[in-house]
């Protein structure tokens, strides 16, 4: 299992550093009573129980704000390498939260750093599920623009032609299996 801890040349994860506002105290009231959406949203299920607190949170504020997604998203990229590869699901809910908030001109330039980090992540460790998962990645970003991020898009293909079979991974543990 390769693991970004131990390489030299991984490329950091980009992040918008962005700093929401301090949860109030009337919205920390409203964490406590069930919402309809709890047991459905990708966010307020998670595993992770900041990315899960944050999710509930954003499922009772009445007003979209784009820190709080920018923030989500933050969280969701740091967790888009684990288990030896890219993890579809949190790039998925890191293309999604900056996609919420596309009425701000940085969340596109965010998306597009992302896609860039996830496509030079595949080209770096070439098997098939992360180029597959790279190239969904580039079509999911920008749908009204297929256009865009072409060049990246053909990286990948030029590397499927290439792309090893995945290494074998060690069976999957209690903690490793749960769904996110």
């Amino acid at each position: 299992m390769v693991e970004p801890a131990s390489l030299n040349h991984f490329p950091n994860v980009p992040q918008t550093r962005a700093i929401r506002l301090p949860v109030l105290p009337e919205e920390e009231e409203k964490l406590a009573p069930p919402h309809p959406l709890d047991a459905s949203d990708p966010y307020a299920t998670d595993r992770d129980p900041d990315i899960r607190n944050l999710g509930r949170l954003l499922l009772r504020r009445d007003v979209r704000r784009a820190e709080d997604y920018f923030e989500l998203a933050d969280r969701c990229a740091l967790k888009a390498w684990g288990n030896g590869g890219l993890q579809l699901s949190y790039i998925e809910k890191t293309l999604r939260a900056f996609q919420y908030v596309l009425f701000e001109p940085s969340a596109a330039l965010a998306i597009e750093a992302f896609v860039r980090w996830t496509v030079a992540v595949a080209l770096l460790y070439p098997t098939r599920e992360n180029l597959a998962i790279a190239l969904w990645a580039v079509a999911a970003a920008f749908p009204e623009e297929p256009e865009r991020l072409l060049d990246q898009q053909q990286h990948l293909l030029d590397a499927w032609q290439g792309a090893t079979l995945a290494p074998t991974l060690p069976e999957p543990t209690p903690e490793t299996a749960a769904w996110t």
